[in-house]
This record gives C-alpha cells, sequence and structure tokens, in this order.
C-alpha cells in the first residue's frame, strides 16, 4: 500500500499546472484588454453626472454650509503620454483613431437603420 501514490496532491499538482499554463496564455489578452479600455476612457473624457451643476448629493446639505469644490486640474497631454509610457505623437494617433472609430460606429449605426 505504501508503493500506491497518493491521489490527492497528484490532483492538486496537475490543477496548478493547468492554471499556470492558463494564466501564461492568457495574460497577454488580459493587458491589451485592459490598455484599450485605458485608452477608452483616456480619449473620451470622464463621465458626466446626471445631477444638474447645482445640485447637492447630500439631502440635508444647504448649499451656503458646503465647502466649494476645488478645481481639478486635467493633465496635459504631453502629461498623459508620459503617463503611459507614450510620446506625444503616439497619444494624438491613438486619440484620432478612436475618434476616426466613433465616427465609423455612427455611421453603420446609421446604414443599420
Amino acid at each position: 500500500m505504501s508503493r500506491i501514490p497518493r491521489l490527492l496532491p497528484l490532483v492538486a499538482i496537475a490543477i496548478g499546472g493547468v492554471l499556470a499554463v492558463k494564466a501564461i496564455t492568457e495574460a497577454p489578452q488580459l493587458y491589451l484588454a485592459s490598455r484599450a479600455l485605458a485608452e477608452d476612457v483616456v480619449t473620451k473624457g470622464p463621465i458626466k453626472s446626471a445631477l444638474p451643476p447645482d445640485a447637492s448629493i447630500l439631502s440635508g446639505a444647504s448649499q451656503s454650509s458646503a465647502k466649494p469644490a476645488a478645481p481639478a486640474c486635467a493633465p496635459t497631454a504631453a502629461e498623459l503620454a508620459k503617463e503611459a509610457g507614450l510620446s506625444p505623437a503616439e497619444l494624438q494617433v491613438l486619440q484620432s483613431l478612436s475618434d476616426r472609430r466613433g465616427q465609423l460606429d455612427q455611421r453603420e449605426s446609421g446604414l443599420d437603420t
């Protein structure tokens, strides 16, 4: 009986191997998908709020007691390119490609209707 290997450790090693191979093969697609999502966020801009500009999120707070929000500094194109590891020209090309993709999507939806 001592010659027969235990089944549980072999199954655990096999599952670990399968997960490692799966992680190695799927990692490039995950990286590209996350990068594409980040580029869409950068090129399309921030999400606009559904609330009117003068509406308060806090129900009981009055406008006079609330502190005015500090203006947010939007990074320049050069700063965005530096953070993304791109040159400003590459960032500009990506933005123009995104704009063109939006135009083509609008054209396609118009042709569909």
